[in-house]
C-alpha cells in the first residue's frame, strides 16, 4: 500500500519540486494534496486522509506547530513531520510537545527524506543528529531557552508515538481499561504495550512508570 502524503507548505516552488521529485523517484509513496498554510493542511487532513504530513513551520496564518498540535488532537492517526528551513531550538521542542513524529531540514537529500518518511511510517521518531545532539545530549545537561534537556532520556526518542501517548495516560493515573477506551485498543493490547514500554524505561512496575513519566508530562 502506498503512503499517503500531504504537502503543507506556502513556497509554491518549492512544494512543487518535492512533490516531482517524491513522484519521480518514491514509488512507495503518493501526494494526495498540498496545502498552503496551517488551516489549510487541517482541512485538507480531513478531506484527504493521508497518513503522513510533511509539514512547514512558518506559514502564514495558523503556522505550522499550531496545526500541528490541533491535527494531533483530532486526527493522532495522522503522523506529521516538520520540514522546514528553521532549525531553532524552540521550533523544535514545541513541534515534538504538539505530536510531530519528526523534524528535517529543507536541505535533506532526497534519498534521505525518504528514508526518514519510511522510519516514520514504521512509528519511530525521525530528528537529524545535528539537532539530536545539541538538543537532547542528556550526559551534557546542556541549557537551551532556559530549560535543561538533562531530563530527556534517550528512551524518550525510542518510544512512537502511541507508546508516548499510553505513557502519558499512565502517568496521569489512567488504568489498563480506561487506557483502552482512550486510545481504542483492546484492554490486553495495553497491556502489552505497557509491559514493553517497562522494559523500555527500565521500570518493573506501573507506580515507578508514573513516577519516571510525570517528570517527562510536558513532553509527553
Amino acid at each position: 500500500m502506498s503512503v499517503r502524503i500531504l504537502l503543507a507548505d506556502d513556497q509554491d516552488l518549492f512544494v512543487e519540486g518535492l512533490r516531482s521529485v517524491i513522484e519521480s523517484r518514491a514509488h512507495d509513496f503518493r501526494v494526495v494534496g498540498v496545502a498552503c498554510n496551517g488551516e489549510d493542511a487541517i482541512r485538507k487532513v480531513h478531506e484527504c486522509k493521508p497518513h503522513i504530513v510533511l509539514m512547514d513551520v512558518r506559514m502564514p496564518g495558523i503556522d505550522g506547530v499550531e496545526a500541528t498540535r490541533r491535527l494531533h488532537a483530532t486526527h493522532p492517526e495522522v503522523k506529521i513531520v516538520m520540514l522546514t528551513t528553521y532549525d531553532d531550538d524552540d521550533y523544535v521542542k514545541r513541534a515534538i510537545r504538539n505530536g510531530a513524529i519528526g523534524y528535517l531540514l529543507k536541505d535533506v537529500p532526497p534519498d534521505e527524506l525518504f528514508n526518514a518518511i519510511r522510519t516514520i511510517r514504521d512509528g519511530s521518531f525521525v530528528l537529524p543528529e545535528t539537532l539530536a545532539s545539541r538538543l537532547f545530549e542528556t550526559s551534557q545537561g546542556v541549557y537551551h531557552g532556559g530549560t535543561s534537556t538533562k531530563d530527556i532520556p534517550e528512551w524518550y526518542y525510542d518510544l512512537s508515538r502511541k507508546e508516548r501517548h499510553i505513557l502519558r495516560l499512565i502517568a496521569e493515573g489512567y488504568d489498563n481499561s480506561e487506557i483502552a477506551a482512550e486510545v481504542c485498543l483492546a484492554p490486553q493490547t495495553v497491556k502489552n504495550y505497557s509491559s514493553e514500554i517497562y522494559a523500555r524505561i527500565g521500570v518493573h512496575t506501573r507506580a515507578e512508570a508514573r513516577r519516571v513519566a510525570g517528570a517527562l508530562l510536558k513532553y509527553l
